[in-house]
């Protein structure tokens, strides 16, 4: 089910597009993960390469990673095109409001696994709590002003984070916008070389502090 309406977009509409969290989202996780990555690699490796445990986080990781790809696929086949015209209820929207969200923080946490640090973990925790107290009450504001008493009742019936299982839709979906699905893939496959980057980042950490 969904609701359609003729809107402007999210930069042209509302006063609370001036939302500090919104505006800086993107810049201020980008400075946080930089300085979580600089954090990797001044602390001494909290778990040896080649280790059984090391081989638990890594699998732990792609399982996080893999759901994640899953999940922004699907949100994706339901709302690219109909993001700033469409209530979406369908797919994850009938489980969540904010799958796209989930599958963000599922890849932050497959970042954790997969790095095995403590400073990267730490790093991340400000930008979760900015996105999930922050950006989404700003975009619900706007949604609310957008679609009204639908937005409402969609809000009574789902949950913004627990899963509402009972009212599960599996249907895969069709995006309007084929060109939006498709950028959506690119990233995902940006999203499978992270772990590669991470292994860098890991043997570069071993490497400098077995010369250490």
């Amino acid at each position: 089910m969904s609701t359609t309406m003729t809107t402007m977009p999210l930069s042209q509409t509302s006063p609370t597009c001036a939302s500090f969290a919104y505006r800086k989202r993107i810049a201020i996780t980008v400075l946080c993960v930089l300085a979580g990555l600089c954090g990797t690699l001044l602390t001494v490796p909290d778990v040896r390469e080649a280790t059984p445990l090391d081989h638990l986080c890594d699998g732990l990781g792609w399982a996080m990673l893999s759901a994640a790809i899953g999940l922004r696929l699907w949100f994706s086949r339901h709302i690219s095109g109909r993001k700033s015209k469409t209530l979406v209820t369908t797919g994850p929207y009938s489980v969540g409001r904010n799958p796209q969200y989930i599958g963000t923080l599922l890849i932050a946490i497959s970042q954790m696994l997969f790095l095995k640090s403590w400073p990267f973990a730490l790093a991340c925790v400000f930008p979760i709590v900015l996105y999930a107290v922050g950006v989404v009450r700003a975009e619900e504001q706007l949604l609310q002003q957008r679609f009204g008493t639908a937005y409402a009742d969609y809000c009574q019936r789902v949950s913004r984070w627990s899963p509402q299982w009972n009212s599960l839709n599996l249907q895969w979906g069709r995006p309007e916008d084929g060109t939006a699905f498709r950028q959506e893939c690119i990233r995902c496959v940006w999203w499978c070389l992270l772990p590669l980057a991470s292994e860098f980042i890991c043997g570069l950490r071993d490497l400098i502090w077995s010369a250490s």
